[in-house]
């Protein structure tokens, strides 16, 4: 039985992939010999045919590499990388050893420059200064007489004088640049702290003790310091401002001083308490009507009763 060859189409059940292996799948049927078919994968001619594409997962050609991945490092190994940041320490040593070399060659330029200034500067000076002295000294001989008889002696003695002014200038030590004292620092003007209004009754308060324990004036006698108080100044003979406790003070000494004075024809007029003795006051008014002594405040009353 002639072997015949059928192709068979099935149905795919496997997807695209297996449903075209399947389609271009060729199946023998009897023996290969008497069909004449050659061996698989050969024509009928005895050629070796285009094998079929398989789409083969194993065979799959490589994925591309992505865009977006990072790059590998520079360096493959740590011997890489350490000679690397050799050769990059060595090339900033050298640039650091350049630039150092570099400054000292313009520091060296602007020294001899600076030098070469004030050498001109300092031969000028001497110039004007032997030109001076040259001059004094022509001046000097045009004055002597001609007819002198050491006329030659006296002209050399005074270009002998011109020289050694000139030589005594040349060698002298240069003067010391003019050294300016760095002006002083303004001190810092601390910001017045604001000023907290005072309480009238703690003012009045620290006056009055201050007039009791220091004045020594009694309660009764502080109208009379706060009349003073009233008038004391400001500021004293040189424009300084006086402190409250200095004008205080001032009213003190005016009140102690106006009650001294008060009470002295008080206490020339009356004796001792209750011993006699006393002088009636200038104004009938006042006059006991028993006799009795008065008593020191009577007599300090009847003293304001006529002032």
């Amino acid at each position: 039985m002639a072997g015949t060859e059928v192709e068979v189409e099935e149905e795919s059940t496997a997807g695209a992939s297996l449903d075209e292996v399947m389609r271009n799948q060729r199946v023998i049927v009897g023996h290969p010999a008497e069909s004449g078919a050659g061996p698989i994968g050969q024509d009928d001619d005895g050629e070796e045919g285009e094998a079929p594409e398989r789409d083969d997962p194993g065979h799959a050609d490589p994925p591309e590499p992505r865009q977006d991945e990072p790059a590998g490092f520079r360096f493959k190994s740590q011997a890489e990388a350490e000679n690397g940041y050799k050769s990059l320490l060595a090339r900033t040593t050298r640039a650091e050893q350049e630039n150092k070399r570099l400054k000292e060659e313009r520091e060296a330029a602007e020294r001899a420059a600076e030098e070469s200034a004030r050498r001109e500067v300092d031969e000028a000076r001497d110039e004007d200064e032997a030109t001076g002295y040259y001059l004094e000294a022509v001046r000097a001989v045009n004055a002597l007489p001609e007819d002198a008889p050491d006329h030659e002696e006296q002209a050399a003695r005074i270009w002998a004088k011109a020289h050694r002014k000139i030589a005594a200038a040349r060698n002298a030590a240069p003067a010391p640049p003019e050294r300016r004292e760095p002006p002083e620092p303004e001190p810092e003007r601390d910001e017045p702290a604001p000023r907290q209004q005072a309480d009238p009754k703690e003012v009045r308060s620290y006056i009055e003790n201050r007039a009791r324990t220091r004045g020594k004036i009694a309660d009764e006698d502080m109208p009379v310091f706060y009349g003073f108080a009233a008038t004391a100044p400001a500021a004293d003979e040189g424009g300084k401002p006086l402190s409250i406790d200095a004008q205080t003070d001032w009213a003190i000494e005016k009140t102690n001083s106006y009650l001294a004075a008060k009470t002295r024809p008080v206490r020339r007029s009356f004796g001792p308490m209750g011993r006699g003795g006393m002088g009636l006051p200038a104004s009938g008014a006042d006059e006991p009507d028993d006799g009795k002594p008065f008593t020191l405040n009577d007599a300090i009353k009847a003293a304001r009763r006529r002032l």
